[in-house]
């Protein structure tokens, strides 16, 4: 049965909002062949290569002398029947012919241009639903021309059937039996049933597209031909007046931009390998002007360059090997397409300008299951020597297919045939929760460890055989049905979740349609009309894509790397920093902030910061189009010129004595170094060359292959730095200092990784890794590796250990598993310790509530207390314990500021904690956690109403007031006035139990200017006197909480207080209107208890609702109540 459509299910859900974050789905889009799914409603844009045979047509179907073809400009050509030169055998005239693929039944229309005659043929009812034999049709070009002489093009149609043997779909065998030399046949276009009057301006079939709509990303590398490619100038690329898309040169780019922009998905373009500079940017240049600015450009060099299968893996290589990039083909390769991954990314950068951040996702591509791969691609990126222009990947691109080897296992453990779909299925299940989910690991911790996106560029299910076992064709059909089961497409669904679950943001399967065969089903459909089974993984996908609609995926903040430098002048530094490496997946960066101790420095993507000497934190929060926020946090470190200098410069030359190697070129006076020493699981090779090192145990293929193994089995050399001998006015400090060291590896054999520990954290298999270098995958000579020490930890006056591990070596006491270590180097600082020894802050009283946005408010002043009376002093805030509130302050000079804006509120924030950092002339720094309070004040938290029960002022009898602490209040400290003839009111207060800390206190009313409790008609002020109020653990009255005290509070003063009395009035309108009659009306002649009754009516507190209340309502009705 057919599958449903799923066009109006998409058109339910915007496309971008479907796939923005979380595990967006992409697509590969299969080549644009006479065999292949049918891409345009213009047919002949997927016709094959031309081809030649006999005029006759006795000979074989391709006699192959196309290139001896005379074509013009687009491939046409420009004569048939042409004759062979004399270097052939052959005399016999050739025509010229092609394939061109037909989709569907219905009225095709064939356009040319030029004089001769076209036959096309087909069979399986194609042309004549009656046989499934041959059938020709022969179509006579006369080279018609209009008023001016300019040829006309001519249209002819013909039909195609659907029958009992066939569906329509097949292909057409187009001949050109006659073209005139001097006219000849040109510009052919064969168009689908109604596609006729817009095949120009809408040139893809709908039902190629429609399915398409399931995606977000398009990988267009098929359409691209870029495998086995030799395209290299921009006169190579094919042009959309081409006679034929299916060359191998690829589509034209603009179908490509033309597609993107239809569906609204991005675009991942791949860069044929040989490829020229100019090639890159007239396609940089093309995209950046054609495609629509919403829409991401994926670029990716190549495709699979480790691949050997392609011939891009050989050209690489030779590149590689002729810049001297390495002395072994495959490094070479890997090194030279980072090299060029670089070129291109620099091109389409410059091409894109200022758009680049918002529209460039830049790919390396690595070998899924082979990790050595992505550490040797990241390690040749930052090699400056390879990559001086410093260009960055943004994604890091893996192939995640799985289940390859298990056809080949099927017929190798002879389960062949009792193998059955479901034990097909479960171990492609098995494969996914153990090898693909490791193999994920690895490759999400390379991609964090280089802060990129983990996508993939291909990946699904690999159910292929190999050699011989492609012939088997039971293999091949039990390879089929499983992937035209339905628990296929629980495979996937397992699948996606799997890619989730490990971090990967977009997956791109490969690929959209394909049919299968014994080479694989590599298809999430089989055709573009499929049936239900033909297309389980199609609507796995789908079905996947729509259970788990995602949000926005975050921005990736990158602000550049650290910077460690000296002040030459000591006078500061300044910094360029660069925000514009930040990028976002699905959108676009619209804001930058640069922050130093909790204040923002500069919202511009780039700008220059003047640095001090000592370490300076700067945050750059970036945050995207649909507000995702994202931050990276990069240190400077500026030292003093004159206080760097080498601490330890180790010559590895001579011989040990004892073991312990102590000879150096240089070390730093008054520091004391205990000379290398080995590791009980690493011996010297001889006496002559004791820095000649290899394994003592450890025999392949049991070598220690990770840095646990070595730390177990001491293979190290260990060096102590002692800075006791120093003397009491200097310490060492280490913190972000300079370290490298030399090895010289003999062989394959040899130790392939090194790894650097300290003392500082321990060496054990849980201590944290100062530095790990990538692995080496062949022979390589003395090579030297340099890292930074981190910024903290390192600056003590005790003794240091380091430790160097040698990982990873084969065999043992073996020439040519040799490592050796060559020299070693520590640069670092020797730092007075008679600096700062106390930091004094004077604190100032900080009420709450003072204004904090018309003036700064100065928490406290600072001073240091130095042996060095003239010496001068920078005060920072910084990171550590205690400082909670660094975030709410800023240092200007030596005061310590709120930011503007922060409240100063008691009850929210009581007191703050900041850290500070003062650093004298020399970088010799103290820290100090300083803790500043906030005055309490009495602040009057609210006054209610008839205790705030209720909206009527018909009757009002008590006021509650509440305070924000605990305070008594004299007995006359409040007063009552009525405002209309300002008389004052008596009354009682009486203290209620305090309520979370809080007093409150009860105010009801007597004397003559009251009635029955109640006071008499007209709006009140209540008025506090200051004085009045005492508390013990606050500090006064602040009524206008404005950080003064003693200031009277008056509640009444505005109408919103609502602080008024109007008989009648029953829902505080301050008017006795018809809604006030009737509720009276209601309540009239209820008592207390009752559920009708309102006490509000009840005018003379008699628990009842009588004739006395309806008089006195009687006169008060219709009166208003004006402020």
């Amino acid at each position: 049965m057919k599958r449903p459509s799923r066009k109006s299910r998409f058109e339910s859900l915007e496309r971008r909002n479907l796939l923005a974050g979380g595990l967006s789905l992409g697509v590969n889009l299969p080549e644009v062949a006479d065999y292949s799914a049918v891409a345009f409603v213009d047919v002949m844009k997927q016709a094959r290569s031309w081809q030649t045979t006999d005029e006759d047509r006795q000979g074989i179907y391709n006699s192959e002398h196309a290139d001896q073809i005379d074509l013009d400009a687009s491939g046409w050509p420009t004569e048939s029947p042409f004759t062979l030169d004399n270097t052939y055998d052959v005399t016999e005239p050739q025509i010229i012919h092609t394939v061109i693929p037909v989709r569907g039944e219905g009225i095709y229309t064939f356009i040319a241009t030029g004089t001769g005659t076209v036959q096309i043929e087909a069979g399986t009812g194609l042309l004549d639903p009656n046989t499934p034999n041959i059938i020709s049709q022969t179509i006579s070009l006369s080279g018609t021309v209009d008023a001016n002489g300019d040829s006309i093009p001519q249209q002819f149609q013909f039909e195609i059937f659907n029958s009992e043997y066939g569906d329509g779909n097949g292909n057409l065998f187009l001949y050109i039996n006659s073209s005139s030399p001097n006219d000849h046949l040109r510009e052919m276009h064969l168009i689908a049933p109604g596609s006729l009057s817009d095949y120009e301006t809408d040139p893809f079939d709908p039902t190629y597209t429609d399915d398409l709509d399931a995606f977000s990303n398009l990988r267009f590398m098929e359409w691209q031909e870029t495998n086995n490619s030799d395209v290299v100038d921009v006169s190579d690329r094919t042009l959309t007046t081409d006679y034929t898309q299916s060359l191998p040169s690829g589509v034209a780019i603009e179908y490509i931009v033309d597609l993107a922009n239809q569906l609204g998905q991005d675009p991942w373009i791949t860069i044929p390998a040989k490829a020229s500079d100019a090639y890159v940017a007239d396609m940089a240049d093309y995209l950046h002007a054609n495609l629509n600015s919403g829409l991401k450009v994926f670029v990716e060099y190549s495709n699979e360059t480790w691949n050997g299968a392609f011939n891009q893996a050989a050209y690489i290589q030779s590149k590689g090997l002729a810049l001297g990039l390495s002395t072994t083909s495959f490094e070479a390769g890997l090194r030279y397409h980072a090299m060029r991954s670089a070129e291109v990314w620099g091109i389409f950068e410059q091409s894109f300008g200022n758009r680049s951040s918002d529209q460039l996702i830049k790919v390396i591509a690595t070998q899924f299951v082979n990790i050595g791969v992505s550490d040797q691609l990241m390690a040749a990126l930052n090699d400056p020597t390879i990559n001086p222009g410093g260009i960055m990947p943004d994604s890091l691109a893996i192939g995640a297919y799985f289940g390859f080897s298990i056809a080949d296992k099927l017929v190798a453990d002879g389960t062949l045939g009792t193998a059955t779909t479901e034990s097909i299925i479960n171990s492609l299940n098995d494969e996914l929760a153990n090898q693909t989910a490791a193999d994920l690991a690895k490759q999400k911790a390379v991609a964090d460890r280089h802060g990129l996106w983990l996508i993939t560029y291909e990946g699904g299910q690999h159910l292929a055989a190999t050699g011989t076992n492609v012939q088997n064709t039971d293999l091949t059909n039990k390879l089929i049905a499983a992937n035209r089961s339905p628990l296929m497409g629980d495979v996937y669904k397992n699948y996606l979740d799997l890619l989730l679950a490990k971090g990967v943001v977009l997956h791109s399967s490969f690929n959209y349609i394909y049919t299968p065969n014994q080479f694989g089903s590599w298809g999430l459909q089989e055709n573009q009309d499929p049936t239900s089974e033909q297309s389980y993984k199609y609507e796995a996908v789908v079905d996947w894509a729509f259970a788990n609609p995602v949000s926005n995926h975050l921005p990736r903040a990158n602000a550049g790397e650290d910077f460690a430098l000296f002040d030459i002048g000591n006078d500061g530094e300044n910094v360029t920093l660069d925000g514009t490496r930040s990028r976002d997946f699905d959108g676009t960066i619209a804001s930058y902030n640069w922050i130093v101790n909790g204040q923002s420095v500069s919202t511009a993507s780039t700008f220059t910061y003047d640095a001090s000497i000592g370490i300076t934190e700067v945050t750059l929060q970036v945050t995207d189009n649909d507000g995702g926020v994202s931050e990276d946090v990069i240190t400077i470190v500026l030292s003093s010129a004159e206080a760097i200098q080498t601490i330890l410069d180790a010559n590895f030359a001579a011989p040990a004595v004892n073991g312990v190697w102590s000879a150096t070129n240089s070390l730093a006076a008054d520091v004391e170094y205990s000379g290398f020493t080995l590791g009980s699981g690493l011996s010297p090779t001889s006496t002559v060359n004791p820095q000649a090192l290899t394994f003592t145990t450890g025999n392949y293929p049991s070598e220690p292959a990770s840095l646990q193994d070595a730390i177990v089995s001491n293979f190290y050399i260990s060096f102590t730095i002692d800075p006791n001998s120093l003397t009491t006015s200097a310490r060492l400090d280490l913190n972000g200092a300079p370290m490298e060291f030399t090895v010289d590896r003999v062989g394959f054999h040899s130790a392939r990784r090194f790894a650097v520990m300290s003392s500082v954290d321990g060496f054990t298999t849980t201590s944290d890794v100062l530095y790990e270098s990538a692995a080496f995958v062949d022979y390589q000579p003395k090579t030297t590796f340099d890292f930074r020490l981190p910024f903290d930890g390192f600056d003590t006056e005790n003794p240091i250990e380091f430790r160097i591990y040698m990982l990873d070596g084969r065999y043992n006491n073996l020439t040519n598993s040799v490592t050796y270590f060559t020299s070693f180097r520590l640069n670092g600082s020797l730092v007075r310790t008679d600096g700062p020894t106390e930091i004094v802050e004077t604190k100032f009283a900080i009420a709450e509530n003072t204004d904090n946005v018309a003036n700064d408010i100065v928490f406290a002043s600072l001073a240091a207390v130095d042996p060095t009376d003239s010496d001068s002093h920078t005060f920072t805030l910084v990171t550590g314990e205690g400082d909670d509130d660094n975030v709410r302050f800023h240092i200007v000079g030596d005061q310590l500021v709120l930011n503007s804006g922060e409240v100063v509120d008691y009850e929210t924030k009581p007191d703050y904690s900041v850290r500070v950092r003062v650093t004298d002339s020399t970088g010799s720094t103290l820290e100090k956690v300083i803790d500043l309070a906030v005055i309490d004040l009495v602040e009057v938290s609210q006054v209610l109403v008839n205790d705030g029960v209720g909206a009527q002022r018909s009757r009002v009898t008590s006021l509650l007031v509440e305070f924000d602490g605990v305070v008594t209040v004299d007995s006359d400290a409040f007063t009552i006035l009525n405002k209309a003839t300002s008389s004052a009111v008596d009354y009682t207060i009486s203290p209620l139990s305090n309520v979370s800390g809080k007093s409150v206190f009860r105010v009801t009313f007597t004397g003559v200017n009251t009635e029955f409790t109640s006071l008499k008609d007209g709006y009140h002020t209540l008025t506090i006197d200051a004085t009045k109020v005492h508390s013990v653990t606050m500090n006064g009255l602040d009524a206008n909480r404005n950080g003064v005290v003693n200031d009277d509070y008056t509640f009444g003063n505005f109408e919103a207080d609502k602080f008024f009395r109007l008989f009648g009035d029953i829902d505080g309108s301050k008017s006795v209107n018809i809604i006030d009659f009737f509720q009276f009306q209601y309540s009239y002649r209820s008592t207390s208890g009752s559920s009708k009754f309102q006490v509000g009516f009840d005018s003379d507190n008699s628990g009842s609702i009588n004739i006395f209340d309806f008089f006195k309502f009687q006169t008060q009705y219709r009166k208003v109540l004006t402020f």
